[in-house]
């Protein structure tokens, strides 16, 4: 992914690739979703927070591993983000950028970068 340890702060293009989507998915649907759930507040600062502390993967490996952290509650956003819809191809258009955001996710992070070793084979 990123070099990490240079003593400097750069701008982690992999991880801003990463997990913008995610919160542009949160904000696709913010004012339904204000409405219904006010502890959507909440998930968007934490997800917003994971995206700034990985800038700082730059530093140190442990604010990176502390982003990680952050972006897991995008598994709890985006079902209640789906409960919410009351539309049905609404509904539709936003479990397929759902899951396609996450297939390339998992992708990206698990089969290209060999993160965790999930994937036993070689790519690339």
């Amino acid at each position: 992914m990123a070099k990490s340890n240079t003593g400097e702060v750069d701008l982690v293009v992999s991880q801003l690739l990463l997990l913008t989507p995610g919160v542009l998915l949160v904000l696709l649907f913010w004012n339904k979703c204000c409405q219904a759930k006010p502890k959507m507040y909440f998930f968007l600062l934490v997800m917003v927070i994971g995206v700034v502390v990985s800038q700082l993967g730059s530093i140190t490996d442990q604010s990176s591993r502390l982003a990680q952290y952050f972006s897991y509650l995008m598994i709890l956003a985006f079902p209640l983000l789906g409960s919410i819809i009351s539309s049905n191809r609404k509904r539709v258009l936003f479990f397929t950028l759902c899951f396609s955001y996450c297939l390339t996710y998992w992708i990206v992070v698990y089969v290209i970068t060999g993160a965790n070793q999930t994937v036993p084979y070689m790519f690339g």
